[in-house]
């Protein structure tokens, strides 16, 4: 189906539904949404139409439309209208997330990884991305999913590539999904509706009113008009006409448009559109959108040829970049040796020439250009021979970039390394897709491990990406060993053992082996010898076998000093102090903890002091006081949040359980578990595969389990799972030691002995279901065959079958006996 785009109607009706939570819009990347948005009122309503998300839609709508397809030329504005779409749309859906795909790649594998990251799923499980979205996206109600720059991905026939088959799978499987899609071409999807995004209208038949309004001129001329006075230009309501024929000679094309308006600043109206006129006579005929293709590619030739050489080679330059750029990269892959006051000169020059978007992030300035600007750039690369150079440099630019972090993270500057690496993430495939195009696998292997090395995609939750890279870079390497691949492969399997996979880990960690084996290192080759402590830590169901960690983290900790890396030694040290408050006595526990935090503070590196501070949490609660550790983990928690740690607060959240339980509050406790349950799933973090942590969360929940009933426990385990990171907090905070006045009679739970004092005044279990706030009738005939049970194994020299002997039992007890289990918690 096909929507006239056309019409002036009303803007959009503004209701917002008082039975739906307005929501947010997330997005991959920042909204390129920092001018006014000019018009396009008749094709908003249109489309909100047919997402079934407008006030208006009348009785002949026969249901929402599940995919709508925003099609047009490059340049006409399809990105700003779904920008705007998204954006007026809060109101209609529980969530809304805009995913711009213009920087994965046809031969990529990583649309849905990167679709759910939009929605707040991490990329750390082994399960393929597919699969794990439809479960999240089955949970969250009503979901709008914005697709930009969708053409690369839509396969050499529509229907064939990434976008159609996921889509396909999606929408077949979660019946509650929509998705608004951005593509020069249809995807090629059963039930897709089809909205041509034609350029603005360049006439009306409405009167211009007076010189202050320009509401009622067409709405290729009102764009001029704002982004003219963007540059200081005011054009008079006396040169409408010629602006009128100018925005007829750009066809009325959004980007064409904005790309004149800077040009106002030193060029007349007429100059311009005289200018303009001598492209267009250079176009062909055809159809409407390569007509529009044409126009683009117009104005953007003229847009070049205005530009003075150094800018056109800046233009050129940049477009290397994949996913956006700061000015040390521009400096650094810029080959016409300027320094950076220049570079900073012609990157200002683009800006003006509206072929730079600029975003602010913290004190560091990001660039990045329009597809359709970048994609032109590329040509003028290829077409100058440069493009191997450049691209070569790059690559060497990136690589620098990751040792650079590798060798510094560990200091006041670590969350700024950690985000700046996750930023450049896309330089950084770049770079290793080019090592292993141009045969270079060692230093595309070696590019992998320093990534790792600066804990930038375990901190985003991308611990996939980091997999996939590792992947990449040894599937490809020769068969004769190097100390890279050695790395490479010790990097992998200690990634497979903290995931919680340890077969592939183990066959990993035997990879690593012979390679070091072969090279004569496999006594002091600090990355095997790192790998090797964790899967004895980990993977090692011996408790006293697996207690040598301890010791092998510290052997790996010197190997790795020896060579002089800090970062790599302070994570041996960190995991050493892990194992140790979980294995070793409570001597060895502190001493590590206490070193660890000195060297994190030492070192005021925050992320590091976080963890520190969570190890010695641990320490406490397994060796000491579970009141301290709930000091500790409180602060480790408001740092966590603090400086967007995504993988840490599942890990804290599940902290907090288990102090919870040690402290008697099992009601908090199931509650937060259900909250690090939560937090794990986003995160895609498992402890099944954790053997120390399964063994301390098994005993914790056994207890809690045993104290408050199955069934209330699971009550209260859902209830954590809604809760958001400031009610964790809260309820962090009310943790407080219950006072233990010793074992209750018969070894009862709470909940038990509390059930056998309704027993004793001869009430039913419906009845006793009623009274403990609806229990069900087969939970209290589990806890009165637990009392049975309890009490045969206290009492041996008395048999107990019935419930009567339970009141018989119950009754002959001291007064003060009963007085005091039941006023426990």
């Amino acid at each position: 189906m096909t929507v006239d785009a056309e019409g002036n109607e009303a803007a959009a009706g503004t209701a917002v539904s008082a039975m739906r939570r307005p929501a947010d819009v997330a997005s991959g990347a920042a909204f390129a949404g920092m001018t006014s948005f000019i018009g396009r009122r008749g094709l908003l309503r249109a489309t909100m139409e047919l997402l079934g998300s407008c006030p208006a839609v009348t009785a002949k709508q026969r249901g929402p439309v599940r995919l709508v397809t925003l099609t047009g030329a490059g340049g006409v504005g399809k990105t700003r209208l779904l920008e705007q779409l998204a954006t007026g749309l809060t109101d209609y859906y529980d969530q809304v997330v805009l995913v711009p795909l213009a920087g994965l790649k046809a031969a990529d594998d990583r649309l849905a990884s990167t679709i759910a990251e939009a929605l707040g799923l991490l990329n750390n499980s082994p399960t393929p991305a597919t699969p794990r979205l439809i479960e999240h996206l089955s949970t969250r109600g009503r979901v709008l999913l914005a697709l930009d720059n969708c053409e690369h991905l839509v396969g050499h026939e529509p229907g064939s590539g990434q976008v159609p088959r996921l889509l396909r799978h999606l929408l077949s499987a979660v019946p509650r999904l929509q998705v608004v899609a951005t593509s020069r071409e249809n995807l090629g999807v059963q039930g897709e509706h089809i909205v041509p995004v034609p350029p603005l209208p360049v006439t009306t038949t409405e009167r211009v009113c007076t010189d202050e309004c320009i509401c009622c001129v067409p709405e290729a001329l009102q764009l001029l008009l704002d982004r003219a006075r963007a540059v200081g230009v005011e054009i008079r309501p006396a040169d409408y006409a010629v602006a009128t024929e100018l925005c007829e000679a750009l066809d009325g094309i959004p980007l064409n448009i904005e790309l004149a308006a800077v040009q106002l600043e030193t060029m007349t109206l007429r100059e311009m559109l005289a200018q303009r006129r001598v492209l267009l006579d250079t176009l062909v005929d055809g159809g409407a959108l390569q007509e529009q293709h044409r126009s683009v590619r117009a104005t953007l030739d003229w847009s070049y040829g205005l530009l003075a050489e150094p800018l056109r080679r800046m233009w050129a330059t940049v477009s290397v970049f994949a996913g956006g750029f700061d000015l040390d990269s521009a400096a650094a892959v810029c080959t016409s040796g300027m320094d950076r006051a220049e570079v900073r000169s012609l990157l200002a020059g683009l800006k003006r020439a509206s072929l730079l978007v600029v975003d602010q992030r913290g004190d560091r300035a990001r660039f990045r250009m329009l597809e359709t600007i970048r994609q032109y750039g590329e040509e003028l690369v290829e077409a100058s021979g440069d493009a191997a150079e450049l691209r070569r440099v790059h690559a060497g630019h990136f690589e620098s970039l990751a040792e650079q972090a590798a060798e510094q993270w560990l200091g006041p500057e670590e969350i700024v390394w950690m985000q700046r690496i996750h930023t450049e993430l896309p330089n950084i495939l770049a770079a290793q897709e080019y090592f292993l195009a141009t045969g270079q696998v060692r230093r595309a292997v070696r590019l992998e491990v320093n990534t790792g090395r600066c804990r930038a995609l375990i901190f985003a939750g991308k611990i996939n990406d980091a997999r996939d890279m590792l992947s990449a870079g040894l599937g490809e390497h020769p068969e004769t060993p190097t100390l890279d691949q050695a790395a490479g492969l010790s990097s992998a399997a200690w990634m497979a053992f903290v995931e919680g996979r340890p077969t592939v880990g183990l066959s990993l960690l035997e990879q690593a082996e012979e390679a070091a084996l072969a090279l004569g290192c496999q006594d002091t080759f600090p990355p095997l010898l790192y790998a090797r402590a964790t899967r004895l830590w980990l993977v090692e169901q011996d408790e006293s076998v697996a207690c040598g960690s301890v010791e092998a983290y510290r052997q790996a900790e010197l190997a790795f000093l020896a060579t002089g890396a800090r970062g790599d030694a302070f994570m041996a040290l960190m995991f050493g102090a892990m194992s140790g408050a979980f294995l070793a006595d409570r001597d060895t526990a502190f001493a590590w903890c206490a070193r660890l935090l000195s060297q994190a503070e030492d070192a005021r590196a925050e992320w590091s002091v976080s963890w520190a501070l969570w190890a010695l949490a641990l320490a406490e609660l397994l060796h000491g006081s579970p009141g301290e550790s709930l000091v500790l983990a409180r602060r480790v928690l408001l740092i966590q949040d603090r400086i967007g740690d995504t993988w840490g607060p599942a890990w804290t959240k599940w902290e907090l359980f288990l102090i919870a339980v040690a402290l008697g509050d099992y009601e908090r406790g199931a509650q937060l578990m259900g909250a690090a349950n939560a937090a794990r799933k986003l995160t895609n973090a498992s402890i099944l595969g954790l053997l120390p942590w399964l063994r301390v969360q098994q005993r914790a929940e056994d207890q809690a389990r045993g104290e408050l009933g199955d069934e209330e426990f699971d009550i209260n385990l859902a209830l954590g799972e809604r809760l958001t990171t400031d009610e964790v907090f809260a309820l962090a905070s009310e943790l407080r030691p219950r006072p233990v006045a010793g074992p209750r009679p018969g070894g009862l739970s709470r909940q038990e002995f509390v059930v056998a004092s309704l027993v004793a005044r001869d009430m039913t279990n419906r009845e006793i279901g009623e009274a403990l706030d609806g229990l069900s009738h087969r939970t209290v005939e589990v806890h009165v065959s637990n009392i049975i049970r309890k009490l045969n194994d206290t009492y041996p020299d008395r048999i107990v079958k019935r419930r009567t002997q339970i009141r018989d039992w119950y009754r002959g007890l001291p007064a003060e006996e009963v007085s005091a289990a039941l006023a426990e918690g």
